[in-house]
């Protein structure tokens, strides 16, 4: 209604938060609760990236520290962040690549060094959408702003809906676990109880990534790149697809890397 006001007035198109707020930030410091559906992925000029580049600290890219990312629900996440009073909570809707691009590192470094607990509640699109008009795996993304350091970083497992489970009941049954030791730069896993987390410790303790079977003569594994209902399947044989995309490893370890791979943990 703002936003409104201020384009039929031809004032400036966007809100001023401590004006229109000014008890809100005068006595308080901010808002206590944030809740909001971010816009994401919408284009942005050069001139307005490099303003932003100058304002947000998500957006800032340090060469084997961390990297930045200008998509517009990090630039809000951040935003919310600033308008929120110290002990106020910010709970958001988001893409999924806010728990899977080491371009999230920067806002990581952000919320970590400044919000004593973040929580992550992860959705899947199939067999069906949790919110009708987004076809998409969504995100619910939720931290505290207390100024001290991250001390737990709360995830639940990849919530799948179906006709058989209203909303309110996967609500009602969401559990969570503590990954802050199972994290990657800019990721976190989508785990939700003690034997997940387990498996991911295991996962964590060995010396070799799967890079280190890669062999340009071995036996090839396939992915896909994106595309319908096929992106998630790793395979050992050619489905046709234009987004398919190999990768080599020593012929001893392909199936089983495949079918870890294929895993709805991984």
């Amino acid at each position: 209604m703002l936003i409104q006001t201020a384009a039929k007035k031809k004032t400036l198109p966007f809100i001023l938060w401590q004006l229109y707020f000014t008890t809100v930030f005068r006595d308080n410091g901010g808002f206590d609760i944030i809740v909001g559906n971010l816009p994401y992925g919408a284009k942005i000029s050069a001139a307005d990236k490099k303003d932003v580049k100058k304002t947000f600290l998500c957006t800032e890219t340090v060469s084997g520290k961390q990297k930045g990312s200008t998509d517009t629900f990090t630039l809000f996440i951040e935003k919310s962040f600033n308008l929120c009073n110290k002990d106020g909570n910010v709970n958001l809707i988001v893409p999924m690549i806010v728990t899977s691009s080491d371009s999230m590192t920067a806002l990581y470094n952000l919320l970590e060094k400044n919000c004593r607990v973040i929580c992550v509640s992860s959705y899947s699109n199939r067999p069906k959408q949790i919110f009708d008009a987004a076809c998409i795996r969504s995100y619910i993304f939720s931290f505290q702003k207390t100024f001290s350091p991250i001390e737990k970083i709360f995830t639940s497992k990849m919530i799948r809906h179906d006709e058989d489970h209203s909303i309110k009941n996967i609500i009602k049954s969401l559990s969570f676990v503590d990954s802050s030791k199972s994290n990657l730069p800019g990721r976190c896993p989508k785990i939700g109880t003690e034997q997940q987390r387990e498996i991911i410790r295991k996962n964590f303790s060995f010396n070799k990534k799967i890079a280190a079977y890669s062999d340009e003569v071995g036996t090839p594994f396939y992915y896909r790149t994106s595309g319908g209902r096929y992106f998630n399947i790793i395979t050992d044989y050619l489905i046709g697809s234009l987004k398919e995309r190999s990768f080599y490893v020593t012929k001893k370890f392909t199936k089983v890397i495949g079918a870890t791979l294929s895993t709805r943990l991984f």
